[in-house]
Order: C-alpha cells, then structure tokens, then sequence
C-alpha cells in the first residue's frame, strides 16, 4: 500500500435515467479502475429507506456526473437530482465549504436550467454507435474533477492501491494518472515494487515506458541506486519484460515461417498448374486425343 493512503475515498455520484444504465455502469466501472467510489441507485441501494440513500449519497459525494442525453430530459428523478446538488454547491460556496465538483456529460445538446453553469464534459459515440466510455475518457475526465476538488495527492494513493494487482491495461492507466499527479519519492518506490511482485505489468509496452521514466527519474536515481530493495525490484520486472519479449519474438518467427510455408505451397501449386497447361497446349497428340473423345460421347 503507498505511503499515507487517506480514510476517506473520493465519492462519485452519477445521475442518469433508466434508459441509460449501460453507459452508466461504463462509467461507473472506468472510474472505478482509478479508485474511485461511484454510486449508482440501480447498483447501491439496498433494502430499506431507498430516498433517503440517494439523499445521503448525494450528500456525501466529492463529485457529481449526470448524464445529458434524451432520456435524461423526460427523467423527473435526473432533473431533481441536479437541483438539489446544485442547491447544495451554492450554500456551501457562500460559507467557503468543500463543495463537489459538478461535470453534466452531454452527447448532442448543451446543459440546461441549473446546469448550464457547469462545464460540460463531451461523451463520443461508439465505432458501431452508442455511447462509449473508453481509457481516453476515464482519463480526461478523472483529470478534470481531481482539479477542480483540489485531490491529486489522494486520488494518486487510491489508484495506486490498486496497482499490485492491475492487469496490464488496468496499469497502464494508473500510471499515466499516477504520473499527470506528479509521484513523489515514496509512491515512486511502491510503484516499482508493484512492478516487480504483479508479474501481468510486464506485458505491457506502454506500462515499461511509465516505470522507465519513473526508475531514471534524476531527483529519484541515486535513492533507487541505493536501495537494494527497490533495484532488485527493477532487475525482476526488466527480466520478466525480456522473456516475454523473447517469448513475443519466438511467436513472431513461427508465424512467419508458417506463413513463408504457405507461400511456397501456394507457389509450387501454381507452377505445377502453369506447367501442365504449357505441356497440354505443346503436345498435338493430346489435344486430338481430346478432341476424339469429345466427339465420341454420346449426345
């Protein structure tokens, strides 16, 4: 675990109607591959008082996200939602309170009403159409409201608990928000021990290129150089790199060698063809032949 990881996590509460659950839950998931903890009522509310949940999530939450889309617009709970976290955001400006930070998510029209104060942030639609909510987005957004609530340093800790046992493009994604945080000495040393322990952040490209520039970090090196721990860490993660890479290497010849196989198959069939064709049409005999046998069938 990095070094003074905070109690409290980052509250996320994401407004949408029912017809939009599936980009919600897209986002919900995303978000939380960061650290972050996201309310959805169709996810989180148990039994019980289920309008005083919501109430109590709404106001907890660091970060407020609605979804703009048509069936937000016909959503009486989407539009109430939104006031009373607004409401919220101006009582608490007046008294200089921590106020969350309000991000409406629109697709094809601008916020409305009380949220049109808000910068929007831009949802994409899909290769095959629908919404999408990609690594680019978890990014771009994360990016957004961890300014605008002032949290770099403990949005960094939560995302690097979930380091030791990220998949590849799990890490990937830390690391690029672990490092737009700016990784002091200690968080980069718990990274690098991740990095030697999770044996799945060596299969990716982009993942050594991140833990590359933290190890050869100058402020950082001759620390690292000093701690056995940590350079034993690197020399792990770096051995475990290369047999990958050789194992990539070795599955790159196969394929190419089989491929080449293919290759000449195909062309000694061609020749073979060619050939029988070039005797065929060089032998008289053979084509009077055939033309006998033609003429001999029956009609």
């Amino acid at each position: 675990m990095p070094a003074n990881t905070p109690e409290a996590p980052i509250n996320i509460f994401i407004s949408y109607p029912d017809d939009d659950k599936k980009i919600a839950g897209q986002i919900k998931d995303g978000l939380e591959l960061l650290g972050f903890t996201c309310f959805l009522a169709h996810e989180n509310i148990t039994a019980g008082k289920w309008l005083e949940q919501i109430d109590h999530a709404l106001e907890k939450c660091d970060v407020f996200l609605v979804l703009l889309t048509d069936a937000a617009k016909k959503s009486a709970w989407v539009h109430q939602e939104c006031g009373a976290v607004h409401l919220r955001n101006v009582k608490m400006k007046q008294f200089r309170k921590h106020y969350p930070s309000i991000i409406p998510l629109k697709n094809e029209y601008d916020p409305q009403g009380c949220m049109a104060v808000y910068q929007a942030h831009k949802l994409r639609f899909g290769f095959w159409g629908g919404l999408t909510f990609d690594k680019k987005d978890i990014f771009e957004l994360s990016k957004k409201f961890v300014d605008e609530i002032k949290e770099k340093n403990k949005a960094r800790k939560y995302a690097l608990e979930l380091l030791m046992h990220a998949s590849a493009h799990q890490a990937e994604l830390i690391l690029d928000f672990a490092l737009w945080t700016s990784v002091p000495f200690d968080d980069a040393k718990f990274i690098l021990k991740c990095a030697g322990k999770n044996k799945r952040m060596a299969q990716s490209n982009d993942v050594y290129h991140s833990l590359a520039s933290i190890y050869n970090h100058e402020p950082f090196k001759p620390g690292f150089d000093q701690d056995v721990e940590i350079t034993g860490y690197w020399k792990q993660y770096q051995k475990a790199v290369k047999k990958r890479q050789a194992e990539e290497a070795r599955r790159a010849q196969i394929q190419s060698a089989a491929m080449m196989a293919l290759i000449d198959k195909a062309s000694e069939n061609l020749d073979r063809q060619q050939k029988g064709l070039s005797e065929n049409a060089s032998n008289p005999e053979n084509n009077s032949e055939n033309g006998n046998e033609q003429s001999k069938s029956p009609t």
